[in-house]
């Protein structure tokens, strides 16, 4: 604009157009060059409207990914506490139930077994059993009522060779020597006989773990048996020797053996026969024949 407005040769009439011109272009130049300035200013204000616009939306979308991740977590935390919660109560140690056995007969421990009953009785038996074994289970729940009368009112007499044959059978494997092993303990505090029946009425499942020591010593406390005493005997395994040295009898022995040489639990023996137990009125039989 300055190239336009200078002057041509010759003397520039006062006031001339030229000049006017001049000053008017100038005029309009300062104009036009606002302009820009002021359009430019609009784009700027819009960029950062958008900008803020931008930056809001991004702010509320990571708010609502952390609300989300939060409630996540939230239910997360909830479900594993619910599931921890199940575990433990299905897997809780659970108590032993027991019952009033009214068992006036005299018990030792004598050789390995457990005697029970006068020494005077008439019929004597043994009885191979095993914690573990579900027959055994059977035997006491169907005849344990008639032995444990006969055995108060003197006419009977029972050898228990508790052994530990099934003792791989349980998972991990060991509950029919440890059970062998605190029911021997509960010998001394006259408290066999309720011990015994409470194993048997509520017997594990055979392949399971069957009841840990804890909850065995549990049961010989309620019943009375001498706390620290009986821990001991769980610790140290005190009677663990009995159930095998009567398992390996049982084994060795073909005298207690079926025709086809198999053998196993509950084997009940009389003046050196077995006994067929499935027979309903077994015991009474023998009783009433007085040997």
């Amino acid at each position: 604009m300055a190239s336009k407005s200078k002057p041509t040769s010759g003397p520039r009439p006062a006031g001339g157009k030229s000049g006017g011109r001049s000053g008017g272009g100038g005029g309009k130049t300062g104009g036009a060059g606002k302009r820009p300035n002021g359009g430019g200013s609009a784009k700027q204000r819009a960029r950062a409207a958008k900008a803020v616009a931008a930056a809001r939306a991004d702010r509320a979308r990571r708010n609502r990914v952390i609300i989300t991740a939060v409630v996540c977590v939230a239910a997360l935390v909830i479900v594993i506490g619910a599931v921890s919660w199940a575990v433990y109560e299905a897997n809780k140690p659970k108590t032993i139930p027991t019952a009033t056995i009214k068992a006036t007969y005299p018990v030792k421990i004598a050789n390995g077994t457990i005697v029970a009953g006068k020494d005077s009785a008439k019929t004597k038996i043994d009885i191979y059993e095993d914690f573990m074994c579900p027959y055994c289970g059977q035997l006491e729940q169907k005849s344990g009522d008639e032995m444990l009368k006969d055995l108060n009112n003197g006419s009977l007499q029972i050898t228990y060779r508790i052994v530990d044959t099934l003792n791989q059978n349980s998972t991990p494997p060991g509950y029919s020597q440890r059970a062998a092993n605190i029911a021997f303990g509960t010998v001394k505090d006259g408290k066999f006989a309720q011990f015994h029946w409470a194993l048997y009425h509520n017997q594990p499942s055979e392949g399971g773990p069957g009841y840990s020591d804890d909850q065995m010593i549990d049961l010989a406390k309620r019943l009375g048996v001498n706390g620290d005493y009986i821990t001991k005997v769980a610790k140290d395994g005190t009677y663990k020797k009995y159930p095998d040295a009567q398992a390996k009898k049982l084994a060795s022995d073909s005298s207690l053996h079926q025709s086809d040489g198999s053998y196993g639990t509950p084997t009940v023996v009389h003046a050196g026969k077995m006994v067929d137990t499935n027979q309903a009125d077994w015991l009474s039989t023998l009783v009433n024949s007085n040997g």
